[in-house]
């Protein structure tokens, strides 16, 4: 099962407020959770500035996530696929 929808705007809105990256480019991350919202694992999949995948890893880290209390999780963790993009040269 997936999260709900209310999460993920909370997710992305939170994303939007406490993050922005410094150069050009987009960033692919898997975001690996506890269901109480601290951030176990940030792995990058792809990404054309490496300064912008430096920032997100130590970045996302150190984010108190909300908790997924209400989310029907089938494990104690779940894992987001995010792209992150500044296109802003």
């Amino acid at each position: 099962m997936g999260i709900s929808d209310e999460y993920a705007e909370k997710l992305v809105a939170l994303l939007e407020k406490r993050l922005s990256l410094p150069t050009f480019g987009e960033v692919e991350l898997l975001l690996t959770l506890q269901k109480n919202g601290t951030c176990t694992k940030v792995e990058v999949v792809r990404s054309e500035s490496p300064l912008n995948a430096d920032l997100l890893q130590t970045q996302l880290q150190s984010i108190q996530f909300p908790p997924l209390t209400q989310e029907p999780l089938d494990g104690k963790t779940y894992t987001f696929t995010l792209v992150f993009y500044n296109r802003n040269p």
